[in-house]
Parts: C-alpha cells; sequence; structure tokens
C-alpha cells in the first residue's frame, strides 16, 4: 500500500466529527471563500429581484442640486400624483437622474473649484448621452439651459391634445405653476426648472420602447393634469 493510499484509509477510518475536523483544518480557508462567494450571490440575486420597474423616467438638469434628505419625499409624491400603476407590475415608481449643470462660466477660483467638484465634465457628458441614447423622457430643466433643448422636445399641445394656459412657450411649463408642485413634497425639486417632454425617438442610435415611452408620456400629463383633493366628511 503506497502512501496516498494509505492516507485515504485512515481518513476513512475517522469518525463523523474526526474528519469534519480534518476537512476544516486543511480546507478551511476554501470553505470560508465559498460561503462569501455564495453570500454575495445571494444579496445580488435578492436585490436583482426587489428591484421594479420604473413607470416613467426622468431627468433633471440644473445647478441647484436636489439634496439626498428630501428623495423619499420626491419619489412619494411622484407615485401620488401618477394616476395608476402603468407597467402593470404592482408597484408605482419613478426613476430620477440628476445632473448638476453649471449655467454660467466659471471666471474665478472658487467657482473652478466647485465646478471641480460638481464632476462638471463628466455631468455634461452624460447630458449629452441622457438626450440622445438615455431612457429619461421626461425633462425638468433649468430655465437657462431650456432655450438650448426645445429641438428635441415634444409640443405641449401634441403631447396633452391640448395647450396648457400656463406654459412658458409651446415647449414647456414652469414646474413650480403646477398644482403638484405647490401641494405636494415635489416642491424639494427646483422651483425655477421647466418641465418638458422629449420627443420619441424613431431611427435612431437608441430607439424609444413603444411602452416605456407611452408610460412616461401618460405620467407627464399626470404632473400637468393632477388636482388636489379635499376630503369631504359626511355629517
Amino acid at each position: 500500500m503506497n502512501e496516498n493510499e494509505r492516507i485515504k484509509q485512515s481518513i476513512r477510518e475517522l469518525g463523523f466529527s474526526d474528519r469534519i475536523q480534518h476537512i476544516w483544518f486543511y480546507y478551511k480557508w476554501f470553505i470560508m471563500f465559498g460561503i462569501i462567494v455564495i453570500g454575495f450571490l445571494v444579496v445580488c440575486l435578492a436585490q436583482c429581484s426587489a428591484k421594479k420597474s420604473p413607470d416613467a423616467v426622468l431627468m433633471y438638469a440644473g445647478p441647484q442640486p436636489i439634496s439626498s434628505h428630501y428623495y423619499d419625499y420626491i419619489e412619494n409624491a411622484f407615485s401620488e400624483v401618477m394616476a395608476e400603476d402603468r407597467n402593470g407590475d404592482g408597484h408605482k415608481t419613478t426613476d430620477l437622474l440628476e445632473l448638476t449643470l453649471a449655467t454660467e462660466e466659471a471666471t474665478t477660483n472658487t467657482q473652478i473649484a466647485m465646478q471641480a467638484l460638481q464632476h462638471q465634465a463628466t455631468n455634461r457628458e452624460r447630458f449629452y448621452i441622457e438626450r440622445t441614447t438615455g431612457p429619461s423622457v421626461i425633462y425638468l430643466i433649468d430655465k437657462k439651459i431650456f432655450p438650448s433643448m426645445v429641438s428635441q422636445l415634444m409640443p405641449l399641445d401634441e403631447a396633452l391634445g391640448y395647450f396648457p394656459e400656463n406654459a412658458i412657450d409651446e415647449y414647456g411649463i414652469p414646474l413650480s405653476s403646477l398644482e403638484c408642485y405647490i401641494n405636494t413634497d415635489l416642491k424639494y425639486l427646483p422651483s425655477d426648472a421647466i418641465l418638458c417632454i422629449r420627443r420619441k425617438r424613431t431611427g435612431s442610435i437608441k430607439d424609444d420602447d413603444d411602452k416605456e415611452y407611452s408610460n412616461s408620456l401618460a405620467f407627464f400629463k399626470d404632473l400637468i393634469e393632477w388636482e388636489k383633493t379635499e376630503d369631504v366628511n359626511d355629517d
């Protein structure tokens, strides 16, 4: 009997607890690594399964950042304003992309440093990519940036079927003029943002999915047409 066979024979003769101790002594690092990998995969799968598909996708672009403290309030307000679960997954959810963009050129060292901290170059590149191939359909755009975007936007009367009285032009409407802004936690969004919607992409690098675009268009109407309802108590 050679050495390897003797070792195998001795292992087979060990009791259950001794065999476990033997395996742990020689393979504990492999076992611990395997446990970590499995735990990581379980967490990833749980997060993926819990992630909800948004009913609408929005983008804010402007110089005033949205405080992270208010994100939950804003998301809940979007759900309140949304008339119905558009994609039928049982949840009314939105995705909001925030891009902090300076509207004036930096001239002082302080302004230059501040814009560097805000990753202006990266955000401007993302702003371009989002408008050309990104999923955002509804835009909340600073009033100084808004005029440069009208060529990509859908006229309000085409999106809504009518022209709202509080529109600033044929493409945009001040967010702060809407009841949903005044009467919900959407007030935590920048007050000088212009609400608008881009045209549907067809024949482009990244065409819009018909259903997803339709869902965002419906939510755009919800934002403009939402009205506060008063609870009436019966005597």
